[in-house]
């Protein structure tokens, strides 16, 4: 295993967490937008996105097996129906969460205001998904004070794995390098566009009053998770594919939700300290 991959995955580490972190700064000291809507955002997150987390883990292992079973001539196939039936789950709840969130801020409508709310939504995100990463530095980080050897040893003393998985997790680790890091950071960019986009659209349902943007943002957030669960992001390639994906919807957002970019680099006008709030 190349030793720099700790290193790579330390990086990871601080550029995942300080992308949410800087993009609050610039909203709330470039564009004067108010902390409370992050506040929101994150704590809807907490609300809608947790519990969905536990639904799906329910739902993936007996939907994925049953399928299996049913088809095994028809592998693509069922793999495709999970990730179609997992990708609509995930985006009614992301679809959702934020109409019901939003329905209770008519003092914080508009575009700006829907970017604070994502950016407070998957800075949350962006925590458990730092978490995760740590958790695999930390075993990376013990395999190699024990040695690959001992590793793989210690797997096949539980009797959990079979011979053919064990070489494979001993392929997987010697040919691991800092490459492999490189989706978790990509990954993270595709999040956050994809959230500052579902925040903006689901906005317009109230600002143009059209209860197609639900729909439009529901449609988004499921072709991203079939995309995610289809193309395998943990590959530079697929990652990077999603990530154009990602970006192909936030320009299109853009475009139907009228909004003038200009306004992001515009000298803000100054406000009180109480108007930051």
């Amino acid at each position: 295993m190349d030793a720099s991959i700790v290193p790579a995955y330390i990086i990871s580490i601080i550029i995942n967490i300080s992308l949410p972190i800087l993009l609050f700064f610039f909203l709330n000291r470039k564009l004067n937008i108010g902390w409370k809507m992050f506040l929101y955002g994150a704590g809807l997150f907490l609300l809608f996105r947790i519990p969905l987390g536990f639904i799906l883990d329910l739902i993936y292992t007996p939907l994925t097996l049953s399928l299996l079973l049913s088809m095994p001539e028809a592998l693509s196939l069922a793999l495709f129906i999970v990730a179609l039936v997992l990708g609509i789950l995930g985006g009614l709840f992301e679809g959702i969460g934020r109409y019901v969130g939003f329905r209770f801020t008519k003092k914080f409508r508009g575009w700006k205001n829907a970017l604070m709310f994502g950016t407070g939504w998957v800075t949350v995100e962006t925590v458990f998904f730092v978490i995760f990463i740590i958790m695999e530095l930390s075993t990376l980080m013990w395999i190699l004070d024990i040695g690959t050897e001992q590793y793989i040893t210690l797997l096949g003393e539980t009797g959990y794995f079979t011979e053919e998985e064990l070489l494979e997790q001993l392929y997987i680790i010697e040919s691991s390098s800092w490459l492999d890091v490189l989706p978790m950071i990509i990954t993270r960019f595709s999040a956050i566009i994809l959230h500052l986009s579902l925040s903006i659209i689901v906005m317009q349902v109230f600002s143009q009053k059209k209860m197609l943007f639900l729909l439009v943002a529901i449609f988004m957030s499921a072709i991203v998770d079939m995309a995610s669960i289809l193309l395998n992001f943990g590959t530079i390639l697929n990652s990077i594919l999603i990530l154009v994906i990602t970006v192909v919807m936030g320009y299109l957002t853009v475009r139907v939700s009228k909004i003038d970019l200009n306004e992001l680099f515009a000298k803000p006008a100054a406000k009180s300290s109480k108007s930051k709030k």
